[in-house]
């Protein structure tokens, strides 16, 4: 949180700065007369910047909520994986759910921190491949099991998808020529207004500070949404706590 305060403060001064660079050598009553023009072209260029934005926010706020539901998928599947194993008898019926429990109590405990520094928890890991491997080696005795061994399969196959969109969600990001173009339409955005001449200077430098401040905290709102797990808004494993609760 610090860190990101520190990127803004520097953001801003960097543009206050260049302000008070330019102002200190070109005159106020120099830009005055060209204020009609640039106001219209700044116009123009606030909208397409401010689209562009939008556009880009719209789209990680859109992969985080899909992040976030996809969540709560992985935790259904492995809840019904944990229900259906009371169709089977014998010591796989204990396997199973013990297997569900432990791959929740690994998430929590594991994959969780993992995922803040951008990796998984080898324990999450052998916890999934074990209930694989529970299946792969069981038999089902009856029909009746074949039924239920069919349902609790598919789930497996269910929460092999959500995990790996999980997974690929952990270090998703938007292109780099995008980060690019943000910050070069920010670099032209907030630099344009420059070009008006104020007398009154230091309302100049607020307006300064409004906009860039404005415009920084929308892209560390965008920085915050493309990492989902590790962001300053990162997703919550609440969901795999409640499933334990739930089942335990």
């Amino acid at each position: 949180m610090w860190l990101l305060l520190l990127y803004l403060i520097l953001f801003v001064g960097f543009f206050v700065g260049g302000f008070l660079l330019v102002s200190n050598h070109v005159h106020h009553s120099k830009m005055e007369i060209h204020n009609e023009v640039a106001g219209f072209i700044y116009a123009v260029i606030g909208v397409i910047y401010a689209v562009l934005l939008a556009f880009v926010v719209v789209t990680v706020w859109d992969k985080y909520t899909i992040a976030e539901e996809n969540i709560d998928n992985e935790v259904s599947h492995v809840i019904d994986i944990f229900r259906n194993a009371d169709a089977f008898k014998g010591p796989v019926k204990e396997e199973i759910k013990s297997g569900c429990i432990k791959y929740l109590n690994d998430m929590v405990e594991y994959e969780w921190k993992a995922m803040e520094n951008m990796q998984l928890s080898s324990e999450a890991n052998e916890s999934y491949k074990s209930l694989w491997k529970i299946h792969h080696n069981y038999t089902p005795a009856d029909e009746y099991e074949k039924l239920w061994y069919a349902e609790s399969v598919k789930e497996l196959n269910l929460l092999a998808d959500a995990r790996r969109f999980r997974i690929f969600s952990i270090d998703y990001n938007i292109h780099p020529f995008l980060w690019f173009v943000l910050f070069f339409g920010a670099f032209i955005t907030i630099g344009f207004s420059y070009l008006f001449g104020t007398k009154n200077k230091l309302a100049h430098i607020i307006m300064i500070i409004c906009l860039s401040t404005s415009i920084g905290l929308i892209l560390i709102l965008v920085n915050a949404y493309v990492h989902p797990f590790s962001g300053i808004i990162h997703l919550t494993p609440e969901p795999f706590i409640q499933a334990l609760e739930q089942i335990k």
